[in-house]
């Protein structure tokens, strides 16, 4: 970025965080699905751009810049912290499906599901699969945003597509 007074950084800066935050909130939430982790992730985020904004060269690609380190941070984050499993593993959300389950109900269910089992992925092959399914990029982008080849990217949501198929039983989707 140019050489900018620091008050007129600041206002750059500020308006950089108003327009994007939210988004990269709810892309490192997708990832870490912890609000509170998210929130830091995309805070450090703007602190590592505030404190490299000399060195920095995104200009019209920002959001794409934002983006990425939001993902980096997020992978980062997982693959640092050391994961506790609780002794009871199943997690309780009151009563399981039955016939007299209306679809609302039916669908809240199979999405919390959905969200344990992504939850369940390693770090990397989740990430993809957000990028893919939730943010709706192309293999070649999330290559691009990761640092990997596109054959990573495709045996990774293959490995996610995998498991989530193990987790939701073919039973649970049916109508």
């Amino acid at each position: 970025m140019t050489s900018k007074s620091t008050s007129s950084r600041k206002r750059e800066l500020q308006k950089l965080f108003d327009e994007h935050h939210l988004h990269m909130r709810r892309i490192a939430y997708q990832v870490v699905q912890d609000n509170d982790v998210a929130k830091d992730i995309v805070q450090e985020v703007f602190i590592k751009l505030w404190e490299k904004w000399e060195q920095i060269e995104v200009g019209a690609s920002i959001k794409y810049y934002l983006q990425k380190a939001v993902m980096h941070t997020a992978i980062n984050h997982l693959n640092s912290r050391k994961r506790l499993v609780p002794m009871n593993h199943e997690l309780d959300y009151g009563e399981e499906l039955n016939e007299n389950s209306t679809d609302e109900h039916r669908q809240s269910y199979i999405r919390r599901k959905l969200d344990e089992a992504i939850q369940e992925l390693p770090p990397k092959c989740r990430a993809i699969f957000v990028l893919c399914k939730m943010e709706g990029l192309r293999y070649k982008e999330i290559a691009e945003y990761l640092d990997i080849s596109e054959k990573t990217v495709e045996n990774q949501m293959g490995i996610a597509l995998k498991k989530l198929r193990e987790a939701l039983p073919a039973s649970l989707l049916q109508g």
